[in-house]
């Protein structure tokens, strides 16, 4: 990444991937994936469409590394049931310690949405949408 020589700077890279990548899953979940357009996350991410379009050459692909992020988050802040407990051979215990945290992301204001929206483009994304309900569901 480049800064600007003062100091504050222009997101560039991955930070400039990422930041973008926010600003489309905010406007996927105000509007919809029908509704949202490159313009409006282009807006959003406070970048040009030429810049958005150089990391993403379709909003399809936009919203599958939008699902990747989520996913990645999810994945990232709930672990697997072997991680909460010292042996993992204590399946009773890792289950019991990992379903508070479970609970607490399946009743999180964004994931009720973020569910609804990979849902309803399974069939235009299925690979999006499968890969986030192995992250959400299938891996738990």
């Amino acid at each position: 990444m480049t800064t600007h020589p003062h100091g504050g700077g222009q997101r560039r890279g991955d930070e400039l991937r990422r930041h973008v990548l926010v600003a489309a899953k905010d406007v996927f979940l105000a509007v919809g994936f029908a509704r949202a357009s490159m313009d409006t996350v282009a807006t959003q991410a406070g970048t040009s469409k030429q810049s958005l379009y150089a990391h993403f050459e379709t909003k399809d692909k936009l919203f599958d590394a939008v699902l990747d992020l989520v996913r990645e988050l999810y994945l990232s802040h709930l672990g697997t049931p072997e991680t909460y407990v010292d042996d993992p051979a204590d399946t009773a215990e890792a289950v019991s310690r990992f379903c508070g945290p479970f609970l607490q992301l399946m009743t999180w204001h964004a994931q009720v949405p973020t569910c609804r929206l990979s849902i309803a483009e399974a069939e235009r994304l299925p690979r999006s949408s499968r890969a986030y309900f192995d992250a959400v569901f299938a891996t738990t």
